[in-house]
């Protein structure tokens, strides 16, 4: 009887929408106004050396996040750069949202680093490492 209530517990229905809203975990709603954002950004990483500073685009996977109004991000897209470390596609974002924005760099599923900006205003995007 134990393992019936286990697979059912595990493998029954999704969670009820009713119960969902009485959650006292905050549950933020899914966006709404979604428009297409065409993003242009190249990536350049910064390293500081003893006499120099050197710079090599950035080649990987970021993931693009919106602010939410009351706090918070809202994954918009995980994309790949090319081997300038350009991102050119085009992006959903929320526009009735703040339009700001963080690109989280990460290597496999781990964060390297990351640049918030606001759009419009990303073109050569720098992260400086130490």
């Amino acid at each position: 009887m134990a393992i019936i209530l286990a697979l059912f517990m595990l493998f029954g229905q999704e969670e009820n929408p009713r119960a969902r809203a009485m959650s006292i975990y905050h549950h933020p709603k899914p966006p709404e106004h979604l428009v297409h954002y065409a993003l242009d950004v190249q990536i350049v990483l910064e390293k500081k050396h003893w006499l120099f500073t050197s710079r090599e685009p950035y080649h990987g996977k970021v993931r693009i996040e919106q602010a939410r109004p009351r706090g918070g991000w809202w994954t918009s897209a995980v994309r790949e750069t090319d081997v300038n470390g350009r991102v050119q596609e085009t992006i959903d974002v929320d526009s009735t949202w703040p339009q700001h924005v963080i690109f989280v760099l990460l290597d496999g599923s781990t964060q390297i680093g990351s640049i918030e900006t606001d759009l419009g205003k990303e073109r050569i995007l720098r992260l400086e490492l130490q």
